[in-house]
């Protein structure tokens, strides 16, 4: 069976974890209890979420085959729409699409298994970004220290921003009620930036915590 592998594992490996296979990819899906986790993701927490499959679609006809399929197509660039209970899609251009699933969603694999199947004009982009969660009340904080993009509690888009002087999107949202800001970028930047967030993380008494904390119930709503 095909194996993918996120850029951080090894940063995992000399912590006591429970370990888990995702969507193929082994990561961790427990660092301490679940109570102390739920405790830290509502402080201010940090997570690997890069084994969430995601796929690019691009072209004339994109928008028309993903509505075709069965999904939302936001008005917008850089707006995005829950679907699924979990998976999303942001637009990033006017003929250009990014869908992430959840925890057990099947839509990104059977999309990308349709995809170029008898519809002109539309195009795999393929994506490997490394994606990471910050969560809590004290997460705003982090970016304060890393980013010059002013975010606030009325933000609902994506975001296209240097964080730690990294390309990097970032998506301000609610996550089982709790703050919360999704980072994807580049995987060849992934062990860097998860350094220098966990350090400001942990030195505002925040903790890295797995992804079982936050999928369990798969829900992902707007801020407003």
């Amino acid at each position: 069976m095909y194996k993918r592998h996120s850029s951080l594992k090894n940063q995992f490996e000399k912590q006591q974890a429970e370990w888990g296979n995702i969507h193929a990819m082994e990561v961790p899906l427990h660092f301490d209890s679940h109570q102390s986790e739920s405790t830290s993701m509502r402080d201010l927490a940090i997570c690997d979420v890069s084994s969430l499959p995601k796929l690019g679609v691009k072209g004339r006809g994109a928008a028309a085959w993903l509505s075709g399929e069965g999904i939302p197509i936001p008005n917008g660039i850089y707006e995005w729409l829950p679907f699924d209970q979990g998976a999303m899609i942001i637009r990033l251009a006017p003929d250009e699409f990014f869908l992430e699933d959840t925890m057990g969603g099947e839509w990104v694999a059977n999309l990308s298994g349709r995809l170029g199947r008898g519809f002109d004009g539309v195009y795999r982009v393929e994506r490997q970004d490394t994606g990471l969660l910050i969560s809590g009340k004290r997460s705003h904080e982090v970016l304060a220290q890393t980013c010059s993009y002013p975010f606030d509690d009325s933000e609902e888009k994506v975001v296209m921003t240097r964080v730690a002087l990294v390309s990097c999107s970032i998506l301000p949202l609610l996550l089982k009620e709790v703050q919360t800001f999704r980072l994807w970028f580049s995987s060849t930047y992934g062990i860097y930036l998860w350094q220098s967030l966990t350090e400001i993380v942990e030195d505002l008494g925040g903790k890295t915590v797995g992804v079982k904390v936050y999928f369990k119930n798969r829900i992902y709503i707007k801020v407003k």
